[in-house]
């Protein structure tokens, strides 16, 4: 009779969790990993294709910062399609992205576009953390030893999400 009695506490224990306001909260944030992740992997072949003009759907209409520096959304614009800043070198161009930015990265994790990494990447993972209501950073993380993880900020605008940082707007950002 008791034991029947400890197993009914125990079941209504796990009804009333799963039903409760914390796992509704988890379901939300589920709900806004799914679509980062699908945000992520839009941007990602933006860059495969050197897509300037679709990856600049995805800027946020403040611009992109690098660690204290604010960079407009006109800025940005304007780096995205002059093919000799380091915003367009980073993203897309390996070879002169090292060449003009390779001795500010240590041996261990060298400089490298993020075509070339989104290229050679094996068992990508992205993992994705809330900083505050709408903001995000979303860690997207590559099993080949040498390359750095990409980190990015994003804040859903009008509800989108929108990169606010982490893309480089100079040789690094930090």
């Amino acid at each position: 009779m008791r034991s029947n009695f400890i197993w009914k506490v125990i079941l209504s224990g796990f009804i009333i969790s799963y039903f409760s306001p914390l796992n509704a909260q988890a379901g939300k944030k589920s709900s806004h990993e799914t679509e980062l992740k699908r945000t992520v992997s839009d941007i990602r072949e933006s860059i495969l294709k050197k897509d300037v003009d679709h990856l600049a759907q995805y800027i946020g209409p403040d611009g992109l910062d690098c660690t204290d520096t604010q960079f407009s959304y006109a800025e940005v614009i304007t780096a995205l399609k002059d093919k000799s800043s380091p915003l367009y070198l980073s993203l897309f161009n390996n070879k002169l992205f090292k060449k003009k930015c390779g001795q500010e990265y240590p041996d261990e994790y060298p400089a490298i576009s993020d075509h070339e990494f989104f290229q050679t990447a094996k068992d990508l993972k992205v993992e994705v953390s809330d900083l505050e209501p709408d903001w995000v950073k979303v860690k997207i993380i590559s099993s080949v030893k040498h390359q750095y993880p990409r980190e990015w900020t994003f804040h859903r605008v009008k509800g989108e999400w929108k990169i606010t940082g982490g893309i480089l707007m100079r040789c690094s950002c930090g």
